[in-house]
């Protein structure tokens, strides 16, 4: 894995919180642990936390010529993820286009993960058409409003970018000025007035400027003879008082179709899934939704110390806050999923980081949060143990949905013995089928279960046992907490098999209402969507679209306790083919409400 960053400054002093040994590669030639930035050290500490056993590689870079370089020498030593907290400002509008969009989308064509920060400009960033009512050539930002204020103190730099649709050459001109309030008025303290003429003008300006006195500062737009464009204001270091919109406010290259965008949560609201209030929404210029996700922020770290602590240069600090900090835990996730399945191909990891969300806010995915918060599934490492295949998984805490682990069939019957302790009820799934019978019933304590499974219900290679928490499946905020361990398999030496699994537990068998998983997965004509009924009673099976909406009843009547199965052709309830998608199936059947993923390609 890579990061690339703009500073790793201490990288080399933080002992037990960074690996013992890492590569690094300095593009900008002022040493890889030179300037005065954290910035890349701390992404590197995340995902140190997140994926201890990961290999990194810091690639240190000051400008898009550093960028391409570093991202051909991850093509050239086959590094399968990149950790980018980066926004390159003035390189495109955000449609997914740019040189530094170009840079990303052929590591992503080259087989790279690119795993990007979204952006911190939902509150600093503006965008709308050129509007000049009362012709004095200064852009109306509201009736005669001409300027976007905020504030700023002694010593602040501010840094204001703009630009328009008109990339990459454009013949129309805008200028951009800084202005700051005074009992004499306004007073211009910068401007940036580049002259766009056409070939090779970019629609770009920006200023810099150390503010001199703490106070109330401007920015305006000016243009004598421009055409009317869309115009894009960026404000990197101060949120606006006013006009400031969230929409369209993904960074570049997080706009590229290339790059996994993670937006942020912080880290004391993620039960809660409340998004950041700074954390840059989507969709980009041309449509598309971003970000991809959103993972936690405010966290603790050595470069940028604890939140709300008081650091040892005087003032409170706020941890690592940003999308910034955000990245690297999903770039970190996707390391422990490649470990898992060093086979997975870049579009398998994107899938895995997709399917190990949970959705919040609006239902479905959405320009605020994506596909939801990232909320991956343990995956449990080999340990020694006295099992035939030698799994032994440590304990898993905390696990909202499900865990998995695999292991290769022998062409035998096999025993499993685990323990769990849950508020709710866990079922378990073999290659994606729920064969168990019933499901593991809720205890306050430890307790020690036998499950035992046919060799007709295993594959003679790879199989995949799954603990899903029954109660947690359709939860977008607040989960149940449950707990496993001591995983192991057997030869059934002393276990009387019948078809299929059964438990031998310390409870008597239940059964309960609920999805087993689809099949085929995805699907292309028509898939079958198989499900339990623990009591004769009414049920209703039915597919949405994901925003929520109703597009195929598949059952509603009375059904008889037992295994059930119906088939979805892939029709809406006009008849007419559904479009290629991610779909949800959703059972109720008396108190059970559960639901299962569909996905459609034509």
């Amino acid at each position: 894995m890579a990061v690339i960053d703009g500073g790793f400054k201490g990288a080399d002093q933080l002992g037990p919180d960074m690996p013992a040994t890492w590569r690094y590669f300095d593009y900008t030639d002022e040493g890889i642990y030179a300037g005065e930035s954290v910035h890349g050290t701390a992404c590197a500490e995340i995902i140190y936390d997140v994926a201890p056993e990961a290999e990194l590689t810091l690639l240190k870079v000051d400008d898009l010529l550093d960028l391409e370089n570093a991202k051909d020498f991850c093509i050239r030593e086959g590094i399968d993820i990149i950790n980018h907290s980066l926004g390159w400002f003035g390189t495109g509008i955000g449609d997914g286009r740019g040189i530094a969009c170009d840079i990303v989308n052929d590591a992503a064509d080259k087989g790279i993960l690119w795993v990007n920060s979204a952006g911190n400009n939902a509150k600093s960033h503006y965008y709308g058409f050129w509007s000049d009512s009362d012709d004095d050539g200064w852009q109306n930002f509201s009736n005669e409003d001409e300027g976007i204020d905020f504030e700023a103190e002694e010593g602040d730099s501010i840094r204001v970018f703009l630009t328009w649709n008109d990339w990459p050459n454009s013949r129309e001109n805008y200028d951009l000025y800084l202005f700051t309030r005074s009992s004499d008025g306004l007073e211009r303290v910068a401007k940036s007035t580049d002259r766009q003429n056409g070939y090779g003008d970019v629609p770009v300006e920006r200023i810099e400027y150390k503010v001199e006195q703490s106070g109330e500062y401007g920015i305006a737009v000016r243009s004598e003879d421009a055409r009317p464009r869309r115009l894009k204001i960026w404000s990197l270091n101060h949120d606006f008082e006013e006009y400031s919109v969230a929409e369209n406010s993904i960074g570049s290259p997080a706009d590229a179709r290339g790059a996994m965008s993670v937006g942020a949560v912080h880290y004391e609201d993620y039960n809660l899934g409340n998004i950041a209030y700074y954390s840059s929404r989507g969709p980009t210029t041309d449509g598309r939704f971003k970000p991809e996700l959103v993972a936690p922020s405010r966290v603790s770290t050595v470069s940028y110390g604890q939140p709300w602590s008081f650091s040892v240069t005087g003032g409170i600090t706020e941890g690592y806050t940003g999308t910034s900090a955000a990245a690297p835990h999903v770039a970190g996730a996707a390391a422990l999923i490649k470990s898992a399945n060093p086979s997975y191909s870049r579009t398998q990891l994107w899938d895995a980081l997709v399917e190990a969300t949970v959705d919040i806010g609006t239902q479905g995915r959405d320009n605020d949060s994506g596909y939801g918060k990232l909320v991956l599934p343990i995956l449990l490492h080999q340990l020694p143990s006295n099992g035939i295949f030698g799994y032994s998984p440590p304990i898993v805490t905390k696990n909202p949905k499900s865990a998995k682990f695999g292991f290769e069939g022998i062409g035998e019957d096999v025993a499993m013995s685990w323990s769990v302790k849950s508020d709710a009820e866990v079922d378990i799934l073999v290659n994606g089928q729920d064969v168990s019978q019933r499901g593991v019933p809720a205890s306050d304590d430890w307790k020690t279960w036998w499950t035992t499974f046919s060799k007709t219900d295993l594959n003679s290679g790879q199989n995949v046992i799954e603990f899903r928490n029954t109660a947690n499946q359709s939860r977008t905020t607040s989960f149940t907490y449950w707990q496993l361990k001591d995983i192991a398999l057997w030869k059934p030496f002393n276990a009387k098999l019948i078809v299929g699994a059964k438990f031998f537990g310390p409870s008597q068998a239940i059964a309960e209402s609920g999805l087993g998983d689809p099949f085929p997965a995805p699907f292309n004509a028509s898939v079958t969507v198989p499900f339990t009924v623990a009591a004769a009673g009414p049920v209703r099976l039915a597919v949405y679209n994901l925003m929520g909406q109703p597009i195929r009843v598949l059952a509603d009547g009375w059904a008889e306790a037992g295994w059930h199965q119906v088939r979805w052709d892939g029709r809406t309830a006009a008849g007419a083919e559904a479009a290629s998608g991610v779909y949800w199936a959703v059972l109720q059947a008396g108190d059970a409400v559960q639901t299962a993923k569909l996905a459609l390609i034509r």
